[in-house]
């Protein structure tokens, strides 16, 4: 052991670097629920919020463009949100590759915007890697996506053909990381991969999707996973297995198109808010309330404008140093929530990490091992962040409110 509580050498389980995180003692909590919307930025869900205290802006200080104020259901069409787009827009990081139609927040996310105040929200958390959805999905359930990421949307996935997993024979044009990058050109690739993920040391688990075998099916795509158990759907079984008096210890929950916030290109739809009501009243109608937190994130940054720099060259251990592994970095800021009666209320975590806090939360809360990939390097100054800063469970338990928008704000 080292001076620094480190283990050295191989089979460490977790890294606790003194200054930046600690252990988790146990808690009230057992269960999560990790609520997975889609394809939005800090900035632009939260930029017209009207919360004092957030890291957001109001003009874009490279370009000067002001944001557009806009609704969740304006039709913009599917913003580019692959990683041919992400280097474009971080540009070397002189952050001056947005277009201006996408320099924007929303005027109608008010549900979002009283959950952070009634309970609390984090404005510095950047995605955990710099692709799509499927890359995206993977990295919340493994921290690693098997070295997957989509160079250019060339053929990976579209609306109309959306499968993946091991249920299904497909092959997507993608790219695979290779040391050293950049890997070769894009080459059909496997979606179906095995690796571990945070469900494996898990007493039960759930991963509630519209269908399976699809690019958001998370589980669909690990093969001992979905030998075992395939994902559920459709996703409005989570509502009825918790009116059943059913709940696992780990859940993930992802939205059909019309509710998950996803940037519309043909029948619109502004159902997000609504779906996460649902699911938050379904908590507060149950008996598990006093047990549960529910964790709400946005899978990437979906192609739209958000302010703050990325960390790259972050993540050493897949990169090999140097900064050289661009795709499987931290991408854009996106947003994260937490709702539990042991949340802070009204507090805003300014802390730097990754999405992959969500599973250092996971582990530390459950008492489960590390899973030893993003989640021991998710905290931006070093080591594995558990969101501790974002709970308080010496406090009066707070109440469930399925739907805070109509209070004062505080």
């Amino acid at each position: 052991m080292r001076s620094d509580g480190r283990h050295d050498g191989i089979g460490f389980k977790r890294v606790y670097p003194l200054c930046t995180t600690r252990l988790m003692l146990p808690t009230p909590i057992a269960h999560v629920i990790v609520v997975v919307q889609q394809h939005r930025t800090l900035d632009n869900l939260f930029a017209c919020s009207g919360i004092s205290g957030l890291d957001v802006v109001q003009t874009d200080p490279v370009s000067g463009h002001a944001l557009a104020h806009i609704s969740l259901s304006t039709n913009t069409g599917d913003i580019g949100h692959f990683y041919a787009t992400f280097k474009a827009q971080y540009d070397l990081g002189a952050m001056d590759g947005f277009d201006s139609s996408i320099i924007a927040c929303v005027t109608d996310a008010q549900t979002y915007w009283g959950l952070a105040q009634q309970y609390d929200v984090a404005d510095e958390v950047f995605s955990a890697q710099e692709s799509e959805s499927f890359g995206a999905t993977q990295f919340l359930i493994a921290g690693q996506s098997g070295g997957w990421y989509s160079a250019d949307g060339g053929g990976a996935f579209s609306e109309s053909n959306p499968s993946a997993g091991c249920g299904v024979s497909t092959q997507a044009r993608a790219m695979f990381y290779n040391t050293p990058y950049p890997a070769p050109e894009p080459t059909t690739y496997p979606t179906c991969r095995d690796y571990g993920t945070i469900m494996d040391s898990a007493t039960s688990w759930k991963f509630y999707t519209p269908a399976n075998n699809t690019k958001v099916s998370g589980t669909d795509s690990v093969q001992h996973l979905y030998n075992a158990q395939h994902a559920t759907t459709p996703e409005t079984q989570f509502l009825t297995d918790i009116a059943n008096g059913t709940l696992a210890e780990i859940t993930y929950v992802v939205p059909s198109a019309t509710n998950s916030d996803y940037p519309c290109s043909s029948t619109c739809s502004d159902g997000g808010p609504s779906w996460v009501t649902s699911i938050v009243r379904a908590v507060c109608n149950s008996s598990f309330w006093p047990t549960t937190t529910i964790l709400l994130t946005w899978d990437q940054w979906g192609g739209w404008y958000d302010h703050v720099k990325p960390p790259v060259a972050f993540f050493p251990p897949l990169c090999g140093g140097g900064g050289s592994c661009n795709p499987l970095e931290a991408g854009f800021r996106t947003p994260l929530l937490a709702i539990s009666p042991y949340a802070r209320s009204g507090f805003i975590s300014h802390t730097s990490r990754t999405q992959c806090a969500i599973l250092g939360y996971i582990e530390a809360t459950l008492q489960l091992p590390s899973l030893s990939t993003c989640d021991s390097y998710s905290n931006l100054a070093g080591g594995t962040d558990t969101l501790s800063d974002m709970f308080n469970y010496e406090q009066q338990p707070q109440p469930c409110i399925a739907d805070p928008a109509g209070r004062r704000w505080l």
